[in-house]
Protein backbone atom coordinates (compact mmCIF):
# COMPACT_ATOMS: atom_id res chain seq x y z
CA UNK A 1 0.00 0.00 0.00
CA UNK A 2 1.15 3.53 -0.73
CA UNK A 3 -0.12 7.09 -0.43
CA UNK A 4 -0.69 8.31 -3.97
CA UNK A 5 -0.70 11.74 -5.59
CA UNK A 6 -0.93 12.95 -9.18
CA UNK A 7 0.39 16.18 -10.66
CA UNK A 8 -0.41 17.39 -14.14
CA UNK A 9 -0.81 20.38 -16.47
CA UNK A 10 -4.16 21.95 -17.30
CA UNK A 11 -5.12 24.93 -19.47
CA UNK A 12 -8.26 25.64 -17.42
CA UNK A 13 -9.48 24.94 -13.86
CA UNK A 14 -10.70 21.40 -13.27
CA UNK A 15 -13.26 20.00 -10.83
CA UNK A 16 -12.63 17.08 -8.47
CA UNK A 17 -14.93 14.77 -10.45
CA UNK A 18 -13.19 15.60 -13.73
CA UNK A 19 -9.85 15.20 -11.97
CA UNK A 20 -10.80 11.71 -10.82
CA UNK A 21 -11.72 10.69 -14.37
CA UNK A 22 -8.43 12.05 -15.69
CA UNK A 23 -6.46 10.31 -12.94
CA UNK A 24 -8.02 6.98 -13.89
CA UNK A 25 -6.95 7.52 -17.50
CA UNK A 26 -3.40 8.28 -16.36
CA UNK A 27 -3.35 5.08 -14.30
CA UNK A 28 -4.12 3.02 -17.41
CA UNK A 29 -0.74 3.86 -18.92
CA UNK A 30 2.06 6.41 -19.12
CA UNK A 31 4.95 7.53 -21.30
CA UNK A 32 8.59 7.21 -20.32
CA UNK A 33 9.65 10.83 -20.81
CA UNK A 34 8.18 14.03 -19.40
CA UNK A 35 7.84 16.52 -22.26
CA UNK A 36 5.79 19.37 -20.82
CA UNK A 37 8.20 22.04 -19.60
CA UNK A 38 6.40 22.54 -16.30
CA UNK A 39 6.50 18.80 -15.59
CA UNK A 40 10.21 18.64 -16.37
CA UNK A 41 10.94 21.55 -14.01
CA UNK A 42 8.69 20.06 -11.31
CA UNK A 43 10.52 16.71 -11.51
CA UNK A 44 13.91 18.42 -11.29
CA UNK A 45 12.89 20.26 -8.13
CA UNK A 46 11.32 17.13 -6.68
CA UNK A 47 14.55 15.17 -7.31
CA UNK A 48 16.52 17.87 -5.48
CA UNK A 49 14.32 17.32 -2.40
CA UNK A 50 14.06 13.52 -2.37
CA UNK A 51 16.41 10.81 -3.65
CA UNK A 52 15.20 8.19 -6.09
CA UNK A 53 14.91 4.52 -5.22
CA UNK A 54 17.96 3.66 -7.30
CA UNK A 55 20.04 6.40 -5.70
CA UNK A 56 19.16 5.77 -2.04
CA UNK A 57 16.58 3.02 -1.46
CA UNK A 58 16.72 3.49 2.32
CA UNK A 59 16.06 7.24 2.37
CA UNK A 60 13.85 7.49 -0.73
CA UNK A 61 10.17 8.21 0.08
CA UNK A 62 8.89 6.40 -3.03
CA UNK A 63 7.36 2.94 -2.96
CA UNK A 64 8.04 2.89 -6.72
CA UNK A 65 9.79 5.45 -8.89
CA UNK A 66 7.50 8.29 -10.07
CA UNK A 67 5.55 7.39 -13.19
CA UNK A 68 6.12 10.13 -15.75
CA UNK A 69 3.86 10.94 -18.69
CA UNK A 70 3.82 13.66 -21.32
CA UNK A 71 1.99 16.14 -19.09
CA UNK A 72 1.60 14.31 -15.77
CA UNK A 73 3.39 12.52 -12.93
CA UNK A 74 1.99 9.78 -10.68
CA UNK A 75 3.60 9.55 -7.25
CA UNK A 76 3.45 6.50 -4.94
CA UNK A 77 4.70 7.45 -1.48
CA UNK A 78 5.54 5.24 1.46
CA UNK A 79 2.93 5.87 4.14
CA UNK A 80 5.39 6.86 6.91
CA UNK A 81 6.59 9.72 4.65
CA UNK A 82 3.17 10.74 3.30
CA UNK A 83 2.68 13.96 5.30
CA UNK A 84 6.20 15.22 4.67
CA UNK A 85 6.16 14.50 0.95
CA UNK A 86 2.62 15.76 0.34
CA UNK A 87 3.57 19.17 1.75
CA UNK A 88 6.54 19.45 -0.61
CA UNK A 89 4.54 18.24 -3.61
CA UNK A 90 1.79 20.77 -2.84
CA UNK A 91 4.37 23.56 -2.68
CA UNK A 92 6.10 22.56 -5.92
CA UNK A 93 2.85 21.99 -7.83
CA UNK A 94 1.71 25.53 -6.98
CA UNK A 95 5.16 26.95 -7.83
CA UNK A 96 5.15 25.30 -11.26
CA UNK A 97 1.45 26.06 -11.87
CA UNK A 98 0.34 22.42 -11.97
CA UNK A 99 -2.80 20.67 -10.75
CA UNK A 100 -2.44 18.45 -7.66
CA UNK A 101 -4.88 15.56 -7.23
CA UNK A 102 -5.27 13.40 -4.11
CA UNK A 103 -7.03 10.14 -5.10
CA UNK A 104 -7.43 9.00 -1.48
CA UNK A 105 -10.11 11.65 -0.92
CA UNK A 106 -10.71 12.74 -4.55
CA UNK A 107 -9.69 16.38 -4.01
CA UNK A 108 -8.06 18.67 -6.53
CA UNK A 109 -5.96 21.81 -6.07
CA UNK A 110 -5.90 24.08 -9.09
CA UNK A 111 -2.75 26.22 -9.37
CA UNK A 112 -2.67 30.01 -8.80
CA UNK A 113 -2.48 30.59 -12.56
CA UNK A 114 -5.99 29.18 -12.90
CA UNK A 115 -7.61 30.35 -9.65
CA UNK A 116 -6.61 34.02 -9.96
CA UNK A 117 -8.71 34.61 -13.08
CA UNK A 118 -11.41 37.29 -12.71
CA UNK A 119 -15.09 36.44 -12.57
CA UNK A 120 -17.34 33.99 -10.70
CA UNK A 121 -15.66 31.36 -8.55
CA UNK A 122 -17.15 28.02 -7.52
CA UNK A 123 -15.60 26.44 -4.42
CA UNK A 124 -16.55 22.95 -3.25
CA UNK A 125 -16.16 21.35 0.16
CA UNK A 126 -13.62 18.88 -1.29
CA UNK A 127 -11.25 21.73 -2.16
CA UNK A 128 -12.17 22.04 -5.83
CA UNK A 129 -12.06 25.58 -7.21
CA UNK A 130 -13.52 26.43 -10.60
CA UNK A 131 -13.19 29.87 -12.20
CA UNK A 132 -15.80 31.30 -14.54
CA UNK A 133 -17.81 28.07 -14.66
CA UNK A 134 -20.48 27.66 -17.31
CA UNK A 135 -23.76 25.85 -16.85
CA UNK A 136 -22.38 22.44 -17.78
CA UNK A 137 -19.44 22.72 -15.37
CA UNK A 138 -21.68 23.95 -12.56
CA UNK A 139 -24.10 21.10 -13.10
CA UNK A 140 -21.34 18.48 -13.08
CA UNK A 141 -19.75 19.92 -9.94
CA UNK A 142 -23.00 20.20 -7.99
CA UNK A 143 -23.93 16.62 -8.84
CA UNK A 144 -20.90 15.56 -6.77
CA UNK A 145 -22.51 16.93 -3.57
CA UNK A 146 -22.64 14.18 -0.94
CA UNK A 147 -22.40 13.59 2.79
CA UNK A 148 -18.62 14.02 2.46
CA UNK A 149 -18.56 16.73 -0.19
CA UNK A 150 -21.51 18.59 1.33
CA UNK A 151 -20.92 22.27 0.61
CA UNK A 152 -20.55 24.58 -2.41
CA UNK A 153 -20.42 28.33 -2.87
CA UNK A 154 -20.52 30.43 -6.04
CA UNK A 155 -19.12 33.93 -5.44
CA UNK A 156 -19.85 36.60 -8.01
CA UNK A 157 -18.28 39.51 -6.13
CA UNK A 158 -17.83 40.58 -2.53
CA UNK A 159 -21.00 39.75 -0.54
CA UNK A 160 -22.84 38.52 -3.63
CA UNK A 161 -23.08 34.75 -3.77
CA UNK A 162 -25.21 31.64 -3.66
CA UNK A 163 -24.22 28.72 -1.46
CA UNK A 164 -25.64 25.33 -0.55
CA UNK A 165 -25.13 22.83 2.26
CA UNK A 166 -26.44 19.28 2.15
CA UNK A 167 -28.07 17.51 5.09
CA UNK A 168 -27.22 17.76 8.79
CA UNK A 169 -23.79 19.29 8.09
CA UNK A 170 -25.58 22.44 6.93
CA UNK A 171 -27.10 22.99 10.39
CA UNK A 172 -30.65 24.19 10.98
CA UNK A 173 -31.53 20.64 11.99
CA UNK A 174 -31.29 19.76 8.33
CA UNK A 175 -32.45 16.30 7.39
CA UNK A 176 -30.63 13.93 5.10
CA UNK A 177 -31.29 14.82 1.46
CA UNK A 178 -32.31 18.42 2.21
CA UNK A 179 -30.34 21.24 0.56
CA UNK A 180 -30.01 24.48 2.50
CA UNK A 181 -29.68 27.03 -0.30
CA UNK A 182 -28.67 30.60 0.59
CA UNK A 183 -28.42 33.71 -1.55
CA UNK A 184 -26.85 37.00 -0.50
CA UNK A 185 -26.99 40.04 -2.74
CA UNK A 186 -24.94 42.69 -0.99
CA UNK A 187 -26.15 43.77 2.45
CA UNK A 188 -27.08 41.40 5.32
CA UNK A 189 -30.74 42.36 4.84
CA UNK A 190 -30.56 40.73 1.41
CA UNK A 191 -29.43 37.34 2.72
CA UNK A 192 -32.12 34.69 2.19
CA UNK A 193 -32.55 30.92 2.52
CA UNK A 194 -34.54 28.27 0.66
CA UNK A 195 -34.76 24.63 1.75
CA UNK A 196 -34.84 22.36 -1.29
CA UNK A 197 -35.30 18.63 -1.73
CA UNK A 198 -34.59 18.67 -5.47
CA UNK A 199 -30.98 19.11 -6.59
CA UNK A 200 -32.21 20.50 -9.90
CA UNK A 201 -33.56 23.54 -8.02
CA UNK A 202 -30.11 24.09 -6.52
CA UNK A 203 -28.43 23.75 -9.91
CA UNK A 204 -30.90 26.19 -11.48
CA UNK A 205 -30.10 28.76 -8.79
CA UNK A 206 -26.34 28.47 -9.28
CA UNK A 207 -26.63 28.58 -13.07
CA UNK A 208 -29.07 31.48 -12.90
CA UNK A 209 -26.79 33.61 -10.74
CA UNK A 210 -23.69 32.76 -12.79
CA UNK A 211 -25.44 33.72 -16.03
CA UNK A 212 -27.12 36.78 -14.47
CA UNK A 213 -30.41 35.32 -15.64
CA UNK A 214 -33.37 37.66 -14.92
CA UNK A 215 -35.87 36.30 -12.40
CA UNK A 216 -33.95 33.15 -11.46
CA UNK A 217 -34.50 33.77 -7.73
CA UNK A 218 -38.24 34.35 -8.16
CA UNK A 219 -38.80 30.65 -8.84
CA UNK A 220 -38.00 29.75 -5.22
CA UNK A 221 -39.53 30.55 -1.83
CA UNK A 222 -37.07 32.42 0.36
CA UNK A 223 -36.92 33.28 4.05
CA UNK A 224 -34.64 35.92 5.61
CA UNK A 225 -31.47 34.66 7.27
CA UNK A 226 -31.11 36.24 10.71
CA UNK A 227 -27.74 36.02 12.47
Amino acid sequence: MSFDLAVWYEDAPITASAGLEKYRVFCDGYLDDGQNGRIVAFLADLASRFPGLKDDPEDSPWSVEPWVGHDHVLLNIRYPRAGEVEGVVRELAAEHELVLFNPQVATVRNPPRLTSLPGPTLTMCDGSVLKQPGGEALTAALRTLSDRNWFAILEIKDQTYVQVGLGPNAGLGGASGVYSLEHRDGSPERHRRHLATDLDDVIAAFVGLAADEPGWADRLTWEPVVF
